[in-house]
């Protein structure tokens, strides 16, 4: 049990590192907090997308599993909730101006 909740944190916070790294660094996006804003947000937006998962699991029951872990509600939900911050952060460069 605990081996399987730390490898199912480990997916979620691998895969929300590597959603910001991509964000930052593929997009050139600039974010509050530069790096570790869009981190902590993306990792977050992971784990919330497994909050989403387990609440609608029957929903998204024939969604592919990786591991155990179902990864498709967690990538959506950090890829929607870094994009949001993103569009946040641009507006309030915007403000500065």
């Amino acid at each position: 049990m605990t081996t399987e909740l730390l490898a199912t944190g480990l997916i979620y916070t691998t895969l929300g590192v590597a959603i910001a790294l991509v964000w930052v660094y593929a997009f050139g996006r600039q974010f509050l907090g530069g790096l570790w804003g869009a981190l902590i947000v993306a990792v977050l937006g992971s784990f919330l997308g497994g909050v989403v998962e387990h609440l609608f699991s029957d929903v998204i029951r024939l969604l592919t599993d990786v591991g155990g872990v179902n990864l498709y509600p967690a990538l959506a939900t950090a890829i929607i909730v870094v994009a949001v911050f993103a569009a946040v952060c641009e507006h309030g460069s915007d403000a500065d101006e």
